[in-house]
């Protein structure tokens, strides 16, 4: 008896999965494809990296692995000093920088 209800309960559970989930949805691991490659680091030692393609975000290596880690809110990722900034200072969006203070984005 319970293993028939544990069925039908899985069951329904399959049926409300296939009507909310379309399926010709193809799923695809973006963040996988766009996280850089960690260097080799002593064990111990932090790694950061910039993301190129958000300056709100940077990346930290742990284990081999580039894990996105977010600054906070309303601050950039400085490259030059590893850490968040404010976004005049962090020198990573050409709009911060009007005067063209900063040397590389």
């Amino acid at each position: 008896m319970k293993v028939l209800v544990a069925l039908t309960i899985f069951g329904f559970a399959a049926l409300a999965y296939a009507a909310v989930v379309p399926a010709d949805i193809e799923y695809m691991e973006v963040e996988t494809l766009a996280k850089p490659k960690c260097p080799p680091s002593p064990a111990g030692k932090i790694i950061v990296l910039p993301n190129p393609s958000n300056c709100t975000t940077y990346y930290q290596c742990s284990g081999g692995f580039a894990w996105e880690m977010p600054c906070p809110t309303g601050l950039h990722w400085n490259a030059k000093a590893k850490t968040c900034d404010w976004p005049e200072g962090a020198c990573c969006d050409p709009a911060y920088d009007p005067e063209g203070k900063c040397k590389k984005y």
